[in-house]
C-alpha cells in the first residue's frame, strides 16, 4: 500500500484534490507528501484511504517506456508529453544508459501509454 500512495504523491494531482476524495484532511496529505511527516508513521485508516483513492485514480495510470523497457508509471489526470512525464519521475537518462548498457538512446523512441 505504501508504494502506492507514493506514487500517488508523485503524481500532479493536488494536496487538495487528493484530501477531498479520499477523506484525508488537506494539512495530512499535504504534510505526508512534503515529507514533513513520515509516510510509515501514518495512521492505517490514512493510507488506506489513500491507496483507496489511489485505486480509484488507476485508471488515470500512464506508463513511460522506452522501446519495450518500462521506466515508470504515473497517476495524472491529463495528457502530457513524454518529456512532462519523465520529468515527474525524476528520469536519469544517463543511469539509465549505463544500467540498460546501450551506448545512447534515441529519443524518439520514448513513449507513453494510458
Amino acid at each position: 500500500m505504501l508504494r502506492e500512495v507514493e506514487k500517488l504523491f508523485k503524481s500532479e494531482i493536488s494536496s487538495y484534490r487528493m484530501a477531498k476524495e479520499s477523506g484525508v484532511p488537506e494539512n495530512t496529505v499535504r504534510r505526508l507528501r512534503t515529507g514533513e511527516a513520515k509516510l510509515e508513521n501514518a495512521t492505517y485508516k490514512n493510507i488506506e484511504s489513500l491507496y483507496n483513492y489511489y485505486q480509484k485514480e488507476m485508471g488515470n495510470m500512464a506508463k513511460i517506456y522506452y522501446d519495450d523497457i518500462l521506466i515508470g508509471e504515473i497517476v495524472t489526470n491529463r495528457s502530457m508529453t513524454v518529456e512532462e512525464a519523465l520529468n515527474l519521475i525524476d528520469f536519469d537518462e544517463e543511469e539509465f544508459i549505463r544500467e540498460q548498457g546501450f551506448d545512447d538512446v534515441d529519443p524518439n523512441d520514448y513513449r507513453l501509454e494510458y
